[in-house]
């Protein structure tokens, strides 16, 4: 048998794949538990209800996609091809679990207190902005650009990103996400090469 750690985390996957195949609402504990292969005793022992497995999956997925986009961005390169790599890996992500996110964010404000998904979601993203001021202050060092608020400059990609992410939901750019990527990224960096005095 599992220890406790361990039961959680099978049961909270189990509830990530039977969110994305039937929703939330749709989604019962039975199916949880059918899912996990636990007893429901075992389930209720870890979770008062379905909606704190469901903050539970939120969280451990927002958690596994900032660590896989983080590795990424850590791979090495320029400031073009981290911040390219991060935000290939995020919408990768995206494609690989589509269903789920679709329900995370459709789910988002019907399920939790706008005050909980809020925090959620604020710590989410908190993790990225920090990720990419962490690549803007490493490019300024560099020389690769110039930025005077690394932080604020941060701010503006969590919003253009955010908009790929979205797009990324409704499949606009399926087929051509690397071209996109690779297009946004070019855009950001290029504008904020060091410019020559008077230029």
């Amino acid at each position: 048998m599992r220890n406790g750690d361990g039961t959680r985390e099978q049961i909270v996957a189990a509830a990530g794949r039977v969110f994305a195949q039937y929703g939330v609402d749709k989604t019962t504990v039975t199916d949880i538990v059918r899912e996990a292969r636990v007893a429901r005793g075992t389930f209720y022992k870890l979770f008062s209800d379905k909606e704190q497995v469901f903050r539970a999956v939120l969280a451990a997925e927002t958690h596994e996609m900032l660590e896989r986009v983080r590795g990424a961005a850590a791979g090495g390169g320029d400031t073009r091809a981290r911040l390219e790599g991060a935000l290939l890996t995020y919408t990768s992500l995206v494609r690989e679990r589509l269903n789920l996110y679709r329900v995370t964010v459709e789910s988002l404000v019907q399920i939790m207190p706008v005050e909980a998904w809020h925090v959620e979601m604020r710590n989410f993203i908190q993790g990225f902005r920090e990720l990419y001021r962490e690549i803007l202050e490493d490019g300024v060092k560099a020389g690769e650009i110039a930025v005077e608020d690394p932080g604020r400059t941060a701010w503006v990609l969590l919003i253009v990103f955010r908009g790929i992410f979205m797009a990324s939901l409704t499949g606009d750019i399926a087929e051509d996400r690397e071209a996109v990527v690779k297009t946004v990224v070019g855009m950001v960096v290029d504008g904020l090469r060091p410019r020559e005095a008077g230029a």
